[in-house]
């Protein structure tokens, strides 16, 4: 078979096609993956901040239309949600089985809510799923929705 300038330009046009294509999809697995850690971050700073009832770090977190939703069925506005912290004492919290996903300027988490605390002298064991939207702000991720759930 012989070649002519035409077949290198078509080879040489798909060979850069796999190129762009394979650093545009690199790209994008990157962004995506620097996206997902950026939520998780923002996930873990909401963990802090519940357990050293920090109202100023969770205050930041809030986007002012939230509304959060307990695995009881209780529903507050971010107002209510900040004044509720700190009447609990945290001893412990952790988000196991947790995952992130990006979609545009909104991300959302899920995770299974494990914690203790005190309450009146009280302590209780918790356990249950959250479901968690992100709305991004300019550089940050700011909580639109968390809902609890029994599981």
């Amino acid at each position: 078979m012989q070649f002519n300038r035409r077949h290198l330009a078509a080879a040489g046009a798909g060979a850069l096609f796999t190129a762009a294509f394979g650093v545009a999809a690199t790209h994008a697995a990157s962004t995506a993956a620097s996206s997902d850690a950026s939520v998780a971050t923002a996930v873990e700073a909401y963990r802090t901040g519940m357990l050293t009832a920090n109202k100023a770090q969770l205050e930041a977190l809030c986007m002012d239309q939230l509304t959060y939703g307990h695995s009881s069925g209780r529903v507050q506005t971010k107002a209510e949600f900040l004044g509720d912290v700190g009447k609990s004492t945290w001893k412990s919290i952790s988000f196991n089985d947790a995952s992130n996903r990006v979609v545009g300027d909104t991300a959302y988490s899920r995770f299974i809510f494990v914690g203790e605390n005190e309450n009146g002298g009280k302590t209780n064991a918790l356990k249950f799923g959250v479901l968690m939207v992100w709305h991004k702000q300019g550089k940050a991720w700011k909580m639109l929705v968390r809902q609890g759930y029994k599981i």
